[in-house]
């Protein structure tokens, strides 16, 4: 998918009410009552939030050992999860204690479709 149209050039992050609804994908898709948007951990990398498997994502960072897992996909594993959710907890704790994130134009347009 293309960049989110925004209609903002300065480094002031979109929001509702600078996205450009005349762009072609909001008339395309304005509406519709049923629409499925398929994205991924990419969609908040630059909002500082890592992704799964680059080098310097999640998965990469993890101390296997120390949170007793056998494999970085065990952390999200439902089975795992179901037998062992203290590697789960231990790592969503660390990972959000004292963050401030930010939206990405990407979840101000995803808000802007679903609210409209």
């Amino acid at each position: 998918m293309s960049t989110p149209p925004t209609t903002t050039t300065s480094s002031t992050p979109p929001n509702s009410t600078n996205l450009d609804r005349s762009h072609p994908l909001f008339t395309f898709l304005g509406g519709k009552s049923n629409i499925i948007i398929l994205s991924g951990a990419g969609l908040s990398v630059s909002c500082g939030i890592p992704d799964f498997r680059s080098a310097g994502g999640l998965y990469n960072s993890l101390d296997l050992h120390a949170l007793d897992l056998t494999c970085p996909e065990d952390l999200f594993d439902l089975d795992y999860f179901k037998d062992n959710a203290v590697p789960f907890y231990t790592f969503a704790k660390s990972l959000y204690s004292g963050v401030s994130v930010e939206p990405s134009p990407g979840h101000y347009w995803l808000n802007e479709l679903q609210v409209s």
